[in-house]
């Protein structure tokens, strides 16, 4: 999914991936923010390509920051698309407090 020091889905082996963070591309997206959290010191995301997102992108994301946080590294989307705020707002993931520092959930933190 990020072969290079870019996470903004244009250098994804498969545009798929790139677009859709769905079940169908979990597996291969998991994988690849596993090992740019192992290989870099911070992970920050470009998803504005994003147009397709269900539960399991939102989970991954979750997770992917979650595991960054207690690894002491910094992670970030700098762009969300339109795609993840019906999503967001529908798992009722949008808070007024985060449960970390910097929460992707936080309201008007992904919008």
């Amino acid at each position: 999914m990020m072969a290079d020091d870019k996470a903004d889905g244009t250098d994804a082996p498969g545009s798929a991936v790139a677009t859709e963070w769905t079940v169908w591309q979990a597996p291969e997206i998991r994988a690849a923010l596993l090992d740019r959290l192992a290989a870099q010191g911070a992970l920050e995301l470009d998803l504005g390509a994003v147009t397709e997102v269900d539960l399991l992108g939102l989970q991954l994301l979750c997770s992917a920051h979650r595991t960054a946080s207690a690894r002491g590294q910094e992670f970030r989307v700098s762009r969300w698309s339109a795609a993840f705020e019906p999503v967001i707002e529908s798992a009722g993931l949008p808070r007024h407090q985060g449960c970390r520092d910097g929460c992707l959930w936080i309201r008007g933190s992904h919008g």
